[in-house]
This record gives C-alpha cells, structure tokens and sequence, in this order.
C-alpha cells in the first residue's frame, strides 16, 4: 500500500522477504575505491548511487551506524533480525548453542507471521536454509542464500519439467513463484522528493556549488522530518488489540539517497526505510504503532518541505514564486527557471509510464491474464529503453549531469544554462525584520483549518503554521521549531476548543512518559472552535424556528396538481413541496440522492413560492452546479461565496424580504458559509431551503452541517429513484449509500465490475467507452484521481487525432496534455473577468471545443452546453485548462448519461462511489484495479533474500466492498463533541482498559513467555501463525480466572497429537477455550450490575494505586451498567421486549437489561437491533455471550420468568407447556438459538 503525502514524502509498506531489495538497487559497489582517490572524483564518477546509511536513535540498542550492507538489510527487514544476526548467531553457534536458539536469541520481537503459502518451491527453500544452518553452524550468506535459491529451483525445475533448466529459466521460475508469496509486514519506506522540481533542476543543471547546497539542504530536511517522527511516531502498542501505547527507544531506519527516476529524469530523493521494530522502555522488542505513523505522516511531510525551502533560502539565496491552483494549495517554485525546463524534465516520466501501461494492457488483451513477475520486469526493462539505448551498468552522475545539459539546452536553445542559473540564485533579498505577531498567525492558522473541517488534532495546526512560516525570518533551525511549536499550542490553547475530556489520573504503570495514559494515542486530542459550534447552533435554531412567509397548502397542491398532468410525483416528492413552502420555517432540509426525481420537486417549489410575492434565488457551493440549478428551475443562480463575498462587502444584494435563498449540493457547502448565508436571509427576511445530500462527496470546506440539520430537525427524504431504468439498480445505488456489502454483491452478478491489473483495467474502460459512442448512446469516462483522467483524456485525443478529427498539434495544457482545434477541453478555475454573453463567465468545470488556437498560445473556444464563445487566454490555458474527454468523479455531479463508466483506485471512498455509480440511466460500470503491477522502479535483480515481496490479488468484489466500508463523511462538531464526552464512560472504551490493568496488577509475564515455559519445541511455530493472538488471549484469560495458563497449557498439548494439525495455533485455541467455558464465572451477587463476564477486582494487593485505580474503574463500569438499565426501563428500545414488563418485578428486570445492555455496549450493538446472535467463533465475545446465557437463564431467574408467564395465561392447561419458551425467554435479547 502506498500512501501519498502532497507531493513531497509517500509512505509505502515494505514487506519481509524482499520489500528492502530496490533500496539496495544501483548503489555503488566499488567500481570506484571511495577511499584514497578524490572525493570530488568518486563523487562524479562512481556508477550508482550513494551506499545507506543507518539513522535513528533506535539504532544505538542495536549497535549499528554507519553505512548499510545488504546482509544487515535482508536480516532486519527481510526477517526481523539483528543487523548482525550472521555474525551473532555464529558465535553463539560456536559458544555451545543450537541454531535455532541462536536465531530465537537475535530476534527482534515475535517471530514474522508465517501465511498458509501453498507455493512448494517456499517450503523447500525453507528446509534447504535450516539445513545449511544446522551442517554449518551459522546462517547462509547472502551469496550463498542466492546459490541455494537457484539450486532448489534447478531441482524443483527438473522434478516437474523435462530436460536441464537452463539459468534463464531457473530465474524467472524463481520470480514467478516465489512472487506469490503472502509477506507480513516488515518495515515503511518514506520516500522525501523535493518538493517542486525546480529544486532538482537547480541541482540538475547547477555547478558543483549549487549541487552540493541542494543536496545539503534536501539531506537536512530528511534528518528535521525524521526528528519529528522520532517525537512523535516512536510508539508501540501492547495488550489486547493493542489497547495501550507504550514508549519505545526510538525508530531504527536506514537511508538511502538516489538521483534519478528510472525514466532517467533528475529526481534528488531519499527512501528512508523504516523497520517495523521497536525497543520499548520495558526491554522488549515490538511492532511500530503503524497508525500513528500514518496519522504524522502529512505533518511530518510539511516538516520536511518547509526545512527544505528555509535549507535552499539560506545557502543560495533563491527568489520564490507562488503559483495558485484554484481550490487546491498553492505550489511554490524557485523563480528564475523557464517552463519549458520544468515541463520538459517531468515529461519523459509519463512518457515512460505510458508506454509500460500500454505494454501491460497488450499482455493481458493478448493471452487473457495479468503477466508474471518476470514478464512485468521485463516490460518495465522495455519500457524505460523505448527512445533511448539501454545500459547495463549504471550510469556515472557526470554523464547524467552532461545528457541533462543537453536536454536543458534543446528545451530552449536560446538560453545559456549558466547565465539562468546565475540570476535564479543569489538574487533574493536575505529575509529580515520582526516576525508577524504569533498570536496571529495561530488565530490565522486555526481560521484556515477550520474552513477545511469540524474539528483537528495538534498535527492539522503543525502542519498549517510549517505553511504559513515559509519565507518569514524565523530565524536559526532551533528557533524555527520553537516557534512552529509556540504557534501551535497557542492555537489550540486560546483559538480552539478540546472535545474529549480528560479521564483523570492513571496510576504510573499506566502512563507513558510525557505522563500522558497509556489508553490515549499521543496527541489524538481532536478540537474545534468556539464559532464552529455557534455556527453550528445557529443553524439549528433557525431549522426550528419558524420565520417568514409559508404558501398555504390548498395552493401548494395546486401547483402540484398542475406539474402532474405532465409528471407525477411520488408521495416523498409531494412532502419536499409542502416543507419547503408551507412550513413557514427560517430553514428546512431535504435530503435527496441522485436520480431521486430532487429537480421536479424543486421546480414545483419555485412555481409555489412565487404566488407569495417573493422569489427563489438559486446558490450552489460550484459555478457549474449553480449554473445547472439556474437553468434547471429557469431563474437566477450563483455561488454561495459570490453572494457572502457581495454582502460581507457592503455591496447590494438581491435579497429581499419574503425571498426563497434555495441552495442546491449543500451537502457540499461549508458550515460557516452556510450561517453566513443564515445572516443574510434573517436580515433581509428571507428564508433558507437546503438540498443535498450527505452521503455523497463533502465539502471542499468543513462538512457535516447538513447531516446534523437533517438528524437533529428532520427533513424530507426523497427515497425513490426515478432515474434508472432497472429498478434493481436504484437499489444498488442506495445500498452503496449505506455502505451495505450487498451492493458489491449486485454489481458482481449484473457484470457492472471489472477488475485486473490497472492498465488493462484502462485499457477495457476506454474500449467499452468507444463502443459505447460508436453505438449512439451517451456515455462519460471518469475516475477518482487526475493522473487516470488525464491519461483517458489523453487516449481518446489520439484516437481522434488519428482519425484527423482533431488538429494532430496543440497548446500545452495544465494536466501535460496538449490542445488543439476541434478538442475538448474543461476549465478549472472561476473567471469572472472572461466573460461570456448574457452575463455568464467561465467557470470551473465548464466543457468547452477549441475553435482556434493563437500563435501566443490563447484559445478560441465554445461552451458545450449554450454555445457561446470567448477566448482563453494563454498564461490560463497553461494553468488552468485540461483535456475533457474524460472527467474526474468530483466533476460528473450533476451529469446524467445514459452510462457511466468510472475508474475507482483502491484508495476511493464510499462517497466517490455513490457519485460513480449513479451517473448512468441504463448502466454503471466500476472498473477496479485488483492485481498488483509492480512499479517501475522495482529491482531487475535477483534478490538475495528468502522470500519476492507477495503481490496480493483482490478480486473486484472485495476491492469495491473495501470501497463501502471507507466511509469518510464527516460528522458535525456539536456530534463529535457528544461522542466525545461521552467515549471515556463507554462500555468499550471502559471494559478493554479495566481488562488491561488487571492483568497488569496480576503480574502476568507476557503470554508468549507461557508458550516457551509450557511447549518450547511448539512456540516458534505457534508465533508464526496467524492465529497466534486468540490463542494468547485465552491464555489470558485463564491467568485471569486464577488457572495457570501454562499448565492448561501443557494439558491442551498432551490431549491428542498435534503433528497434523494445519494449524497447531487454532487447534489449542479450540482446546483452551473449553476448558475457559467450563470455569465458573466469578461475578459477585452482591454486585449484580457488574458486567457478569469480567473478572472482578482484586482484594489483595501489593500495588495500592494500581488496585484503587482497579476498584474505582469497577464502581464506574457498574454505574454505567445500573444507567444503562434504568435507560433502557425509560425508553424501552427494542431488544427489551422480551424482557416483559419492568413493573412486574423491577429488580430482576433491571437487573438483566443491565447485564444485556452492557454487553450490547462493549461491542457496540445499536439498540435498533433488537436481536443479535451468538458471535462465530470462539473469541472473547463468544465466550461473553456463553457467560450472559448462563447468568440470564440460572434456576432462580427461570422460575421468576415461568411464574410471570403463568400468571399471564388464561388456561390452566396450557401452563405445563410454559417450560419451553420460559426457559428460551430471556435469550433472544442476546441471539436466538443460544441453547
């Protein structure tokens, strides 16, 4: 998995085997002696890249610095090993120990989870390598792991296949299958690129100054963002689910610089490969707590970008520019470089992209299936060598840095490189004076998060105050963080509000060092803001307030009466017409998904309201969506922020008394921008309707405010499709909606999923496309990310220009396209100043077919929808304008074809897919990449480690379904702030921290410790499995009932042979989990709402402040135990009625719901569900559930349910056929067919 970090740092995954092999790729190997010559010479000279190097505090435990060979590598993150486990391991060898307790004794933490491969040639390296281990007394080498490689593929070759393999065939036998198989995790590559590609310009085409300040600045900035990391992302987790974050030493990394793409443009960057291994405070070796990793990343890449720019300002005193990209962040550029340079030097990349794509694609249309490891290496090889020769060996930096020249000086002939270079640096002014008021700019930066969501976290202001410093005098490094760190706390001390609340003290074995709980994640303290929440408070007391003119309702139905001689609406239609004109309400919502008939309703309400005297003004969060509603309802329509801009201003408005501000898409719309528009229909008398719907894209700005209208105050739902022909589709298309997995399911058997490796996937989307034109019928191409747009568009405008439709030339265009007549192209960005007739300007997302392109390189271009024409002008075209043949999915909101054919990456959410899906009137096709593709970038060597990195394939069905369940919409602050206040009082949050310190106080050694005291000859195995965590948790669990988890051991082993076992880990689960249920459970009388399956708390103790702290979280589940029971008498939600009248005999019925609610709670079962069964299994819950049957069906509670029944019968006769359904009663609260 890859995720991307702005454009600067991407966070990859490395798995063990092979995932470290590309880092070693291409470093130089000694051509060159690095010692003894000149530096300057090795520097130029030497054929690769420059060797790792070791980073990190944590490396100080391991004893490791300096450079990093390939035998430290394969050891740390091919199997999670000392860097120097060959060398340790031998002398513990030569010192009397077995091999296999020498390995164990090197190993950093559990043995690497071992998958269930069915991959033979697997199983027999395996066996070669012990082997070789016990004849030898020591590891193989990474020579000798190679040799042992080839000569167990040479007989595995000969066995299956006839005649001598030759070497060729051995290799790709060896990538082929040792490709298949499924690595754990072992460590994350974070990749830092300079952030513009002047940066790698400058050092492209610069003298040896300018060379080594670039590199200098860019290794500095590694070396700040890794500091970062280390505070805050060195953390591990431990206990059950890894309920608690826990202090570690440090990260351990190495880092490797290299200097180009493969596609051979210049590319100054560094992959720092961070193992998946930590040394915690208490000695052991563990995990990285990878989610917090994943949670700095963005800030951390901030950290980065802004120390390189201050790294470049002060060793060459460079000029910024900044260049403004619509609703995305500006970019900053070094000034002084042309265009053309900087175009020119990221062409070839794509170029090379495309043509291995393009290869790809070929491959699977020609025999059927995604090519092999070995194939796709081989088509990356020809790729890359398409347009120039290829070479063996890599190539010295001086004969890059003369073939970059080269470019450079082609690109544009008429400039001399040096003279360029000479005015791009030392030209800027050097930064001084005071710094801006820092009470400001942390106002300023919680101003500018807060239009972007609800709430944030400590990392979203980081990463805003690191923006907004860039190129202000901060001063030295050290003042500069002191100041980033100053700005920060004073945005969320005096300009943000903190949600959660503090839990309280924790005893010390509960804290990490910063003294914050071991059960609260390092810096997750989410904040909003005072106006947020006032904004949002607003906005619900105008919903309920009823404020301005209403149409009566005789007229409403008139007017529907009249709409239906040509249309008729359906019975949720109707109730939209009547909320929004006869309500009388300052503010009403609908909530309407696509296709649900949203545009017939809203034109019966324009024609309602204006019998009242007043008129509706269309506003939408886009141009293009208000320029839809306009013409939609036939009246005036404009953006959100034109009319709040126009006002705020103290310009006039076209707001009057009585008028009807109708906002279309705003689900779309900010919370500010929609109380400011609240503001402006109070003072001018006017009311507010919103539509949308919040189950589809969110605002660009902060979300969730038409979500909390719509749950807080109620609203219309429009629920019937009217837009597709299949009614079934209308369902898929709701289900998508709901993030329901029997979506996946619908558009798997109706052919609607496509899926392989991405290229090819392309590849059938664009065919289908054509045909689909070919055809006549209305079909759009889209995707979720740019690049595959760009790519679509692309390909159709070489079709066309094949074909001679349109002009074989163009101007270039902002996506590295290029334009020319009879091409179509869309706008990305608001002019107002480009004016078109009848008032109207070109707009973002407008689509448009060049007439004419100007030697300055403008556009002459029409509008696709009304026809007209303007001209583009040429510093817009190059910056704003993009091919439009394809469209992202963002863009097609609104646009209604008769199919739809969208391309969703495996990083695509719920709500793009709710977009994608409901395009078409007839179909909607998902097209999903499954198969891994490895990239270009990946080793063409043969790696020396055990295992090839597995390249999982997905089938499309799991793909999309992984798509439902990434639901990325938004709450409100005020529902976050709710949950939030309440989150330290749950039951799931309470029950698993309660169950983490009494195992803490009980003094439990870790239960892998059990496994090696109890079944040494099993344990390794045992640790590699999987289902080694469940295990250890019934281990637990029996320390917790008072057994000795290694003697039930031992008696779980000994039951019955465990040699045939597929999996020895699973089989003692099962056996330990029976002798867990037959225990009796210890939950006191005295304490009946106390959770009956939890151990209660100790009463002797030899740590007073753990134990208090133990008792106290006992008293605090059992409070919320007796709320949530006298709740449940209150509200009666629907899982109580089986539980009969709580009048009957209160005590007993609080009792059990109090039991049955907790349980509900703990793992989180909403109260609309009244019954819920056994969970599959034989995991905690399940034997939660077996303790709860058993506590609600004891002889006493049987007879006092058997006695309410009888008391209830009207025949005496029937009472002997009470028993049955008495004594089954109570189980349905919990599942049916409990007995």
């Amino acid at each position: 998995m890859t995720l991307s970090v702005g454009a600067v740092m991407a966070l990859k995954v490395l798995h063990a085997g092979d995932g470290y092999q590309y880092l070693m790729r291409q470093v130089a190997t000694g051509d060159l002696p690095r010692h003894g010559r000149d530096p300057l010479a090795s520097y130029y000279l030497a054929e690769g890249n420059p060797p790792g190097q070791w980073i990190g505090s944590g490396c100080a435990d391991l004893g490791v610095a300096g450079e990093v060979r390939e035998d430290q590598m394969q050891a740390l993150f091919g199997e999670r090993l000392h860097p120097e486990a060959n060398v340790l391991v031998s002398a513990a060898v030569a010192s009397g120990a077995r091999v296999e307790e020498a390995i164990r004794s090197v190993r950093l933490g559990r043995a690497l989870a071992s998958y269930d491969n069915d991959v033979p040639l697997l199983h027999d390296l395996t066996a070669a390598y012990a082997r070789f281990a016990e004849e030898n007394g020591r590891r193989p080498d990474i020579a000798e792991r190679r040799a042992l490689k080839e000569e167990t593929a040479r007989h595995l070759l000969a066995r299956t296949r006839p005649g001598e393999p030759t070497q060729a065939q051995v290799r790709t036998f060896l990538v082929d299958e040792l490709g298949r198989v499924r690595q754990p995790v072992s460590g994350f590559d974070l990749v830092f690129s300079q952030p513009t590609k002047t940066g790698d310009l400058l050092w492209a085409l610069g003298d040896h100054r300018v060379r080594v300040a670039v590199e200098q600045a860019h290794h500095e900035a590694v070396r700040t963002a890794i500091a970062y990391l280390e505070r805050e992302a060195a953390f591990s987790r431990v206990g059950k689910a890894g309920i608690a974050q826990v202090d570690t030493h440090g990260l351990i990394a190495t880092a490797f610089t290299h200097r180009e793409s493969r596609a051979g443009d210049p590319n100054l960057h560094t992959h720092v490969a961070l193992a998946n291994a930590v040394r915690c405070t208490d000695g052991r070796w563990r995990t990285l707590d990878s989610r917090q990793l994943h949670r700095v990343a963005v800030s951390a890449s901030e950290v980065y970008n802004a120390a390189w720019e201050r790294g470049i300002t002060r060793r060459l005193n460079v000029r910024w520019v900044v260049e403004h990209r619509g609703d995305h962040r500006p970019i900053r550029h070094i000034a002084g470089l042309p265009t053309e340079w900087i175009e020119g030097f990221s062409r070839r990349r794509r170029q090379v992209e495309s043509v291995y794509d393009r290869l790809v694609a070929d491959h699977v249309a020609r025999y059927g299936t995604t090519p092999t490891r070995s194939v796709q290496l081989r088509l990356a090889q020809q790729a890359a060598v398409t347009d120039r020769p290829a070479k063996e060996h890599p190539v010295p930096l001086r004969d890059r840095l003369s073939e970059w020249a080269a470019r450079a000086r082609a690109l544009r002939p008429d400039l001399d490189i040096a003279t360029v270079l000479h005015h791009a640096v030392n030209t800027a002014p050097v930064p001084s004076g005071p710094v801006p008021d820092l009470d400001r700019l942390a106002a300023q930066a919680v101003d500018v998060v807060s239009t972007t969501r609800a709430t944030w976290t400590v990392y979203h202001v980081r990463a805003e105050v690191e923006r907004s410093l860039r190129g202000l005098p901060t001063g030295p490094e050290t003042r500069h963080h002191s100041l980033v760190d100053d700005i920060t706390d004073r945005a969320l001390r005096r300009h943000s509000l903190r949600l959660d609340l503090d839990p309280g003290p924790v005893p010390v074995g509960l804290r990490r060092a910063d003294g914050e709980s071991v059960f609260r994640r390092h810096d997750d303290a989410r904040h909003t803001s005072q106006a947020i929440l006032d904004a949002e408070q607003r906005l619900l007391h105008a919903a309920r307030a009823h404020a301005g003119p209403a149409v009566a309702p005789a007229v409403a139905d008139a007017v529907i009466t009249r709409l239906e001689r040509r249309t008729v609406l359906d019975p949720d239609q109707r109730a939209l017409v009547h909320a929004f004109t006869t309500s009388g309400k300052a503010l009403s919502v609908a909530i309407g998904p696509p296709g649900s008939g949203k545009s017939t309703a809203l034109r019966a309400v324009a024609t309602a309201w204006t019998t009242t005297g007043g008129k509706v003004i269309g506003l939408a969060p886009s141009a293009t969506a208000a320029a839809v509603l306009g013409q939609m309802l036939g009246i005036h329509a404009d953006t959100l922020h034109r009319l709040v801009h126009t006002h705020d201003h103290g310009l006039p408005t076209p707001v009057r008394q009585g008028d009807m501000l109708l906002v279309d898409e705003a689900g779309m719309a900010g919370t500010r921008l929609l109380d400011r528009l609240r503001h402006i229909a109070e003072e001018h008398g006017a009311v507010v309707r919103l539509v949308g719907d919040h189950r589809q894209l969110g605002a660009v700005e902060t979300g969730g405010a038409l979500r909390l209208l719509h749950n807080e105050t109620g609203g219309v739902e429009l629920t019937h499709l009217h837009r597709f022909t299949n009614p079934d589709e209308a369902h898929a298309v709701l289900a998508v909606r709901r993030g329901d997995r029997d979506a996946a399911n619908w558009y798997s058997t109706n052919d609607r999923l496509h899926g392989g490796p991405e290229p090819a996937v392309l590849d059938r989307l664009y065919t289908d496309w054509l045909a689909d034109r070919e055809a006549g019928r209305t079909s759009i191409m889209s995707s979720d990310t740019n690049t595959v747009t760009a790519a679509l568009s692309a390909r159709a405008q070489s079709d066309l220009r094949t074909k001679g439709i349109v002009e074989p030339t163009g101007v270039p265009l902002h996506d590295g396209n290029q334009a020319g007549q009879g091409d179509l192209v869309v706008t990305r960005l608001n002019r107002r100043d480009l004016r078109i007739a009848r008032g109207d300007h070109v707009k973002n997302g407008d689509l448009w077919t060049v007439l004419n392109r100007n030697p300055d390189g403008s556009l002459k271009v029409r509008h696709h929808v009304h026809h007209r024409t303007t001209t583009l002008p040429a510093d817009y075209v190059a910056r704003h304008v993009e091919l439009g043949y394809a469209a992202t999915i963002h863009r097609t909101q609104g646009i209604t074809v008769e199919v739809n054919r969208a391309h969703l990456s495996r990083h695509a959410t719920r709500e793009l897919a709710a977009v994608a899906t409901s395009r078409g009137t007839t179909e909607n096709h998902l097209y999903l990449p499954t198969d891994h593709i490895i990239p270009l970038d990946e080793p063409p060597l043969l790696p020396g480690d055990l295992f090839h990195r597995h390249h999982e394939t997905q089938a499309a069905h799991r793909v999309l379904t992984t798509i439902l369940n990434h639901d990325t919409t938004e709450k409100s602050a005020t529902e976050q702030l709710r949950e939030a206040q309440d989150h330290p009082f749950s039951l799931d949050t309470r029950i698993p921290e309660y169950e983490h310190a009494l195992r803490l106080h009980a003094g439990h050694p870790d239960p892998e410790d059990w496994l090696h005291t109890a079944v040494p000859h099993l344990a390794d195995t045992i640790l590699t499995d999987p289902a080694h965590p469940a295990l250890l948790d019934v281990l637990a669990e029996l320390a917790d009932h008072g057994h000795n988890p290694a003697t039930a051991l031992v008696q779980a082993a000994a039951d019955r042979e465990l040699h045939t076992a597929r999996s020895t880990a699973q089989v003692l689960h099962h056996r330990l989990t029976k002798t867990l249920e037959q225990l009796p459970h210890t939950t006191s009388a005295s304490n009946p709402y106390f959770p009956c399956w939890l151990t209660p708390p100790p009463d002797t103790t030899d740590n007073p402040e753990l134990h208090a702290w133990l008792h106290t979280t006992a008293d605090a589940i059992t409070y919320r135990v007796r709320t949530l029971a006298h709740y449940a008498a209150t509200t009666r939600p629907p899982w109580t009625a089986s539980l009969g009248d709580p009048t009957t005999d209160p005590d007993t019925w609080l009792r059990n719901a109090g039991q049955i609610a907790a349980y509900r709670e703990r793992w989180t079962i909403p109260d609309t569900d009244p019954t819920y069964p056994a969970p599959p299994g034989q995991g905690t819950r399940h034997r939660a559930h077996t303790q709860l049957t058993l506590y609600l069906t004891t002889t006493t509670d049987r007879l006092a349910r058997l006695r309410q029944r009888v008391q209830l019968l009207d025949q005496p006769v029937q009472q002997a056929q009470v028993t049955t359904p008495a004594r089954h009663w109570a189980s349905p609260t919990i599942g049916p067919k409990v007995w």
